[in-house]
């Protein structure tokens, strides 16, 4: 009896969705701009989660007063719309990771705007790697398992 394949393991096939999906918002983030938007304590916080130009940005806003946002919103829109004419899609390569805050232009009302950027091509490169190191770790724990039993039993394994 030996070890199958890696390409014939469950691990392996139930973690190629998860990297097309991946590798697809990275590719779909060079054309389009998706946001998602929600309120926490009472409007005070407002978070911003949105996906462009091969990054992923969270963006908390924090009002002294309670804001008139709204509780949960998404939204899809094509990058033309932003910057000033169609220019096609757009694959740039980000930094792995920026943050920043501002509290500066909007403290005369009250607001800090903190920021945090994290790259698609990070998180793809992450997943993959976590990914693959499961597919490896299952691979060798089958192998050992085989090797253990062909060595106790000797004789029903044809060895």
């Amino acid at each position: 009896m030996a070890a199958r394949a890696f390409h014939r393991s469950r691990h392996f096939w139930l973690g190629v969705p998860g990297l097309v999906f991946l590798l697809w918002a990275w590719w779909d983030s060079g054309g389009y701009m998706s946001t998602v938007e929600w309120n926490w304590n009472g409007g005070k916080r407002e978070h911003l989660v949105w996906v462009a130009v091969g990054d992923v940005t969270w963006q908390c806003t924090t009002h002294q007063e309670r804001s008139a946002g709204v509780n949960f919103s998404t939204r899809r829109n094509p990058l033309a719309n932003f910057g000033g004419g169609a220019r096609g899609r757009q694959f740039d390569v980000p930094p792995a990771f920026s943050r920043s805050l501002d509290d500066g232009e909007f403290a005369w009302i009250g607001v800090a705007v903190e920021e945090a950027h994290v790259a698609l091509w990070v998180i793809a490169g992450s997943y993959a790697v976590a990914w693959l190191g499961v597919v490896a770790w299952w691979q060798r724990r089958k192998a050992r398992v085989v090797r253990r039993q062909q060595q106790q039993h000797p004789a029903e394994t044809g060895a």
